[in-house]
């Protein structure tokens, strides 16, 4: 039979500590001890942002690049132009294409 070998100890009435102590050998078979990784889901890279600050010049030239490329369309562009002139927020479709995670096809679904 394969298996580690544990000692159990057992106490014994009042004596004294050091001859209280009695070894019994008895031998447990070894089991393959598994580990489980908790299932929590991955930090949405969009909470890290402050979206309620105005929109900046820097996302909205990433917004015009990715117009540029066929990402988002045109009216998406005029929504973030008009946001930057009113000096307000990020409008909440485009926060994806700002930090690259539009073409992610899990967070594209809304799957996180």
């Amino acid at each position: 039979m394969n298996g580690r070998r544990v000692i159990f100890c057992e106490k014994k009435g009042a004596a004294p500590a050091a001859a209280s102590v009695t070894p019994v050998s008895v031998r447990m078979p070894a089991v393959p001890v598994m580990f489980m990784k908790s299932v929590t889901p991955a930090p949405d890279p969009l909470d890290a942002i402050n979206w309620s600050m105005p929109i900046t010049h820097a996302q909205f030239d990433t917004l015009a690049k990715a117009a540029a490329a066929g990402e988002i369309d045109m009216s998406d562009l005029a929504r973030a132009s008009e946001a930057s002139l009113c000096r307000r927020p990020v409008p909440e479709g485009l926060r994806r294409v700002i930090m690259g995670t539009h073409l992610d096809p899990l967070t594209a679904t809304g799957l996180r």
